[in-house]
């Protein structure tokens, strides 16, 4: 009587454990995709100056920009265009990882430190990448395979995972403070700067994996042989 109650009692936490993990390991997946998201696109932050800030080297009017790891756009406006009202425009430009010395002298948007915290960003943001994708190849694994040492393993690696990301979310963050106190040709006086919907991504991203990370740490405790060799086979639910 004892064993069989401990046979369903086990059959139930097992249960369980599989719905938690999966749910867990869905909820990682969709923060893959908010990532790449995230990583490929260019609002992280955005800096505004509604009443328009004179830039005596481009003779035009910063009005905003965003910027994201790899790209920077500037929206400036003109007087000197031939029809009545301002002409607005856009430039975009990728950031120079790897600018020569003479390149920062002559630049007034970037100088070492911030060419070191963009390399920063977009190293971190690809190694997050590999290990995301390990991190839910060891989960989809603990599913054939439920020892606890693959749960561990999953779960370490989900860490992992989140502390490069959360690496790259305090590299910006940084870098954005150090921009509006030294790079006035970034950050124009008067300028404010809010966080863009890509930040917001990475730090679901973020909450995803170290849920995740959690999630399977907690479900990897040792079980009985007899018992794993009864839930071997690959049902979710």
């Amino acid at each position: 009587m004892s064993s069989g109650m401990d046979a369903r009692t086990y059959a139930h936490v097992m249960m369980l454990e599989r719905r938690v993990l999966f749910g867990m390991t869905v909820f990682t997946a969709i923060g893959f995709v908010l990532w790449i998201v995230s990583v490929s696109t260019d609002y992280w932050f955005i800096v505004h100056a509604p009443r328009g800030t004179y830039l005596n080297k481009t003779k035009s009017f910063f009005v905003k920009s965003n910027s994201g790891l790899w790209k920077i756009c500037r929206t400036e406006f003109s007087n000197e265009s031939s029809s009545s009202s301002p002409a607005l425009f856009t430039v975009c430009q990728y950031h120079n990882l790897f600018p020569t010395r003479e390149e920062i002298r002559r630049n007034p948007q970037i100088d070492r430190t911030i060419v070191h915290y963009s390399r920063t960003e977009t190293a971190f943001s690809i190694i997050s990448l590999i290990l995301m994708l390990m991190a839910d190849g060891f989960s989809i694994y603990t599913f054939f395979e439920p020892r606890y040492m693959f749960k561990r393993l999953a779960g370490g690696v989900h860490f992992l995972a989140a502390a490069t990301v959360l690496v790259v979310v305090e590299v910006l963050v940084n870098s954005v403070e150090y921009e509006a106190a030294y790079l006035p040709a970034r950050h124009p006086n008067g300028a404010t700067w809010s966080y863009g919907f890509s930040f917001y991504l990475a730090c679901i991203t973020f909450v995803s994996l170290i849920s995740a990370g959690c999630a399977f740490i907690v479900c990897s405790r040792k079980r009985k042989e007899v018992f794993i060799e009864q839930w071997r086979r690959p049902s979710m639910f």
